[in-house]
C-alpha cells in the first residue's frame, strides 16, 4: 500500500503519533504509532 499524503493530528490524550493517510485510490486511514513500551498494553486494550 502506497500512501499519497499524511498529516500529523495533533489531538486527544494519548502519547501516540497519529496521522491521517490517504492511499492511491483516496481512501483514508489513521495511522497510530507508539512507543515499544507500551506494547502490552495496547495489545490488551486491542483484545
Amino acid at each position: 500500500m502506497k500512501f499519497i499524503t499524511k498529516e500529523l493530528i495533533n489531538k486527544g490524550w494519548s502519547s501516540d503519533k497519529k496521522y491521517c493517510v490517504t492511499d492511491e485510490n483516496g481512501t483514508q486511514y489513521l495511522y497510530r504509532v507508539s512507543d515499544i513500551a507500551e506494547h502490552d498494553t495496547k495489545q490488551s486494550e486491542f483484545n
